[in-house]
């Protein structure tokens, strides 16, 4: 299954650039990218791709499409500039989880980021930040239920890199530390 999307940021260039000047973070140069998502449970397509954080290129290459095979309801996409692979995000429907302080549990509705990588050569030039404006308009469009966006961000001190600086950029609160691997848990209210 293929399904294509095409956003240019351009078209909403003056309101994405207010909300942004106004939380102190100005992209205007990132508002140039006219990226193209192709949904695809194929990820042999990645063959060339490559991230530069071995841990996240480990992933993507060796353990991504068995993900995929297991998880039907993970959204895959690559995403593209000028026909070229830039990078790649996995999404779902994933509630968040809360405890009260009497024990009582609850969820609210969320799109988790499963997974989201800017090849090597393009990082720090915006496309991570137009890809998670590109899953918030997603979610409130097509998932309106959905109230917040959630990601562990990475953390590896092997290679003294850590996401959670990126997602902080995008406006997610980190949470907590999370249990199974070196990830901080942060969340976004969908805008």
């Amino acid at each position: 299954m293929q399904t294509i999307y095409t956003r240019s940021i351009r078209a909403s260039m003056v309101s994405l650039y207010v909300r942004k000047k106004a939380s102190g973070f100005s992209f205007m140069s990132d508002l140039l990218h006219n990226l193209t998502y192709e949904r695809t449970d194929d990820m042999s397509v990645l063959s060339d791709f490559y991230c530069g954080i071995d841990e996240m290129d480990n992933y993507i290459h060796n353990k991504l499409q068995a993900k995929i095979g297991r998880m039907p309801e993970l959204e895959s996409y690559i995403i593209r500039e000028n026909g070229e692979i830039v990078a790649m995000t996995a999404i779902r429907e994933k509630p968040l989880e809360f405890k009260t302080t009497d024990g009582n549990r609850f969820s609210i509705p969320a799109i988790e980021i499963e997974y989201l990588a800017v090849k090597k050569e393009l990082r720090d030039k915006g496309i991570g930040e137009t890809v998670i404006q590109w899953i918030d308009n997603k979610a409130r469009t097509e998932h309106q239920d959905c109230k917040y966006l959630s990601v562990n961000a990475l953390v590896d001190p092997d290679y003294g890199y850590t996401a959670v600086p990126f997602y902080e950029k995008c406006d997610f609160i980190p949470r907590k530390a999370h249990a199974m691997a070196e990830a901080v848990r942060m969340t976004r209210i969908i805008k």
